[in-house]
């Protein structure tokens, strides 16, 4: 058996060699009982006597078995099966010493021992009690101390018998008097060690113990169960054991912060709460409900700006998060390389929003991108205007009655309208009370489970909790509504009966144009895919719309600059009728490209207050490295690195002194093109930045054409207006911003959104 021998002296496991740092003085007492166990075993002797001998390969494994202490406490016993060449006793000791003790212990008794068989055969009364269990576990920890080297010495003979046959007297015999023995090390500091050292000649060091039938198989001949049980059983104790396996190979190496001294951090993390006090620390300086991004900018600015910024979130996150502050490091994350086709691909915790953008792999870019093409987006005027009539509707009823209402709620159903048109071709009905579609509202009950969800997610024991069952029932009730929608329209497509007026007008419908068969592949990326337009879609368009309009009522200068610009391009009529009528007619195209005003302050409002951002993942392994402005490098294969559109589009070495201020005019003429491309991110960037961000401005542009003439958001509660004795808007400064009373902020609710929803009343401008 020397290559056995020389297998597991050279085993990592066997010589205690898993860890960097050697011996550790936290290491736990071996609790030898956790041993006791059966083990399959791999012997390539085994087979190759087999072979020598002409014998057939065995269908039955190699094992070994441990399954209690010797009296004296200092040896391990068990038996080792070689079926067809070796069945042998075996002892395990905790040093040599305690080894050559058992074993002259064993054999000074035999004859003794021979001799009490043959007395008490068959009066199991007549056994001399064995010394407590407690006192042999004490004596075993005792000499084997706290990291013990298990000595293995097996005594046994070759079986020329059927490998299931049991040994005969002679061959007992033998067993005990050492006939072709060995000698074997086993090297390890707990119980955990132990069992790796004792599996390590194991495929793939797995051990596979078979506890759940122990106590079975050793009071029943197995030739004695029939073969259908005999599966039954193995198949009942291979699955807790392939769990086990799955949970074990799937579990993350464990992270070791210390590899990432190097990385700037905003300061030292705790090796049990990362960087938790320090969050802590930060939110308790302004308002603690204020977005993360808006408190990570603070700490930027007191650090100098580092380009990135390494936080660990362990333990209510399962990983650390690398942020990108740096434009110029930013695109090294999203642009294409060799090492990544489409750039890095996305962090896997995105999947924790599967719920609301879909679980599978989308539609391909190719396949949607001709629904957000200019000429297409240009048919979609009609549809736009269609809904914003509804909206102006719906601010005429509040401006009559002078309530005080949350502005989010009217934005966002009005976008629910456009998106569902331009999605799939559905009216959702999203701003009439009564006729709100199936779809918007399980979608709209999916969102707000979804909210419920604690930070840093749920765990298995929240899969059965209300709310987790709620989610589920809610998302395959939706991914139901919108397939049925989706086979409708393949079915009218390949009829040919499709309505010529609604034709490639959708989303859902151009990527269907060249789908001759509906596969459920297909059918399920088109679902997420319509599934992603509505989270991001709705959402995107109804945060910008809010800060537009707020930004306009406290900047009244930007406000008399767009409204000028707008009498100039579709007369002084400031009525929404006036703009919707222009429009409707052949010049909507001309008239949308003459308003770079309006396109100034959507992108201003973009900079200032950006809806989301991405998270991207470095693989394992992957050599990937980031170079800082510096030129140092850091290598950030496994960690989730994310570019933080907040910080970077408000970066002092981009827009200087005005960066927190409300400028529109930053993106006009010349001093448009001292802003780099890639310091302007609100969509992100690259192959993987929003598809539908043209759409979305689009729609907000012409919300703003047709509401900002006519009515005043006048702003309610926080960051209201703090006017004059006399009632006067009160300016301050170079940027023209009116005195508020407080300041507005954004609150994570899986986006970023206005704390209290852009609480306002709305005026008919010229009316009091």
């Amino acid at each position: 058996m020397d290559d056995w021998q020389e297998a597991a002296f050279s085993s990592r496991h066997i010589h205690n060699r898993t860890g960097r740092s050697g011996k550790s003085k936290h290491t736990s007492a071996f609790d030898v009982r956790k041993t006791f166990a059966s083990y399959s075993v791999k012997c390539p002797s085994w087979q190759k006597a087999l072979d020598a001998n002409g014998r057939p390969q065995s269908e039955q494994d190699a094992s070994m078995e441990l399954y209690r202490l010797t009296d004296s406490g200092e040896g391990v016993v068990g038996q080792l099966f070689l079926p067809g060449v070796l069945h042998s006793s075996i002892i395990l000791a905790g040093s040599r010493d305690s080894l050559r003790r058992t074993i002259a212990d064993v054999e000074s008794d035999e004859d003794e021992t021979d001799d009490d068989e043959q007395e008490d055969e068959g009066d199991s009364d007549n056994i001399e009690p064995e010394s407590p269990a407690k006192t042999r576990f004490d004596t075993f920890e005792k000499n084997s101390f706290r990291s013990p080297k298990f000595w293995f010495r097996w005594s046994g003979v070759p079986l020329a018998s059927s490998p299931t046959a049991a040994p005969s007297k002679d061959e007992a015999d033998a067993y005990r008097r050492g006939l072709n023995n060995g000698c074997r090390i086993l090297h390890a500091g707990s119980s955990r060690k132990f069992l790796a050292a004792a599996s390590s000649s194991l495929d793939d060091n797995l051990l596979t113990p078979k506890m759940a039938l122990q106590d079975l198989l050793s009071t029943h001949s197995v030739n004695e169960l029939g073969d259908l049980f005999r599966w039954r059983l193995l198949v009942l104790a291979a699955i807790p054991l392939a769990i086990a396996y799955y949970l074990r190979k799937s579990k993350a190496k464990p992270l070791d912060f210390k590899d990432y001294s190097h990385f700037p951090q905003p300061e030292p993390a705790d090796p049990v709460r990362g960087h938790w006090a320090w969050i802590e620390k930060i939110a308790g300086q302004g308002d603690p409900r204020r977005q993360f991004d808006e408190m990570l900018y603070e700490e930027a600015e007191r650090l100098g700006f580092p380009p990135v910024l390494l936080v660990d979130f362990r333990p209510i996150e399962k990983f650390p998060i690398l942020f990108i502050l740096d434009n110029e490091v930013a695109e090294q994350v999203t642009k294409p390389n060799k090492a990544f086709r489409t750039s890095m691909p996305k962090h896997p915790a995105i999947q924790q929003l599967a719920p609301l953008v879909g679980a599978r792999s989308l539609v391909t870019t190719d396949r949607i991108r001709p629904g957000f093409q200019p000429s297409h987006l240009l048919g979609l005027v009609d549809v736009i205007l269609d809904k914003t009539e509804i909206f102006i509707s719906l601010m005429e009823g509040k401006a009559a009655t002078g309530e005080t209402f949350r502005l989010d709620s009217y934005t966002t159903n009005l976008v629910f309208d456009i998106i569902g048109i331009v999605t799939f071709d559905m009216d959702l009905n999203a701003q009439i009370p009564g006729q709100q579609s199936e779809v918007l509202l399980t979608y709209r009950a999916l969102s707000e489970a979804f909210n419920k969800r604690p930070f840093g997610g749920v765990g298995w024991r929240d899969y059965f909790s209300a709310n987790e069952r709620e989610i589920r029932s809610r998302d395959k009730h939706l991914d139901g509504i919108l397939k049925a929608e989706i086979r409708r329209q393949h079915k009218a497509l390949v009829s040919g009966t499709t309505d010529p007026k609604s034709k490639n007008k959708s989303v859902a419908t151009l990527s269907l144009a060249d789908v001759s068969t509906l596969t459920p592949e297909i059918l399920q990326q088109t679902s997420d895919t319509l599934r992603g337009f509505l989270f991001a879609g709705h959402d995107t368009t109804s945060i910008l719309l809010q800060w537009a309009f707020y930004n306009l009522h406290i900047h009244p200068h930007a406000a008399a600059t767009l409204a000028a610009e707008l009498d100039a391009v579709f007369g002084p009529n400031p009525h929404p009728s006036a703009v919707i009528e222009a429009l409707r007619g052949p010049d909507a195209g001309a008239l949308l490209n003459k308003l770079p005003y309006t396109d100034a302050i959507i992108k201003e409002t973009l900079r200032l207050h950006p809806p989301g951002t991405t998270a991207r993942l470095a693989p394992a392994a992957s050599n990937t490295h980031l170079t800082l402005p510096g030129g140092n490098t850091l290598c950030i294969d496994g960690l989730c690195v994310t570019p933080r559109a907040y910080t970077i589009q408000r970066h002092p070495k981009t827009f200087g002194a005005s960066r927190n201020a409300f400028q529109p005019e930053r993106w006009l003429g010349e001093a448009a093109k001292s802003i780099p491309e890639s310091s302007f991110r609100p969509y992100e960037r690259g192959p993987r930045r929003c598809t539908g961000s043209e759409l979305a401005n689009l729609e907000a542009k012409i919300v703003l054409l047709c509401a900002v003439r006519r009515f005043e958001f006048v702003k309610q509660g926080l960051g209201e207006l703090d006017l004059g004795e006399r009632g006067e808007v009160r300016v301050e400064g170079e940027e023209g911003r009116a005195r508020t009373k407080g300041c507005m902020f954004s609150t994570h609710k899986v986006t970023a959104k206005p704390v209290d929803g852009m609480e306002i009343l709305v005026r008919v401008k010229g009316e009091r």
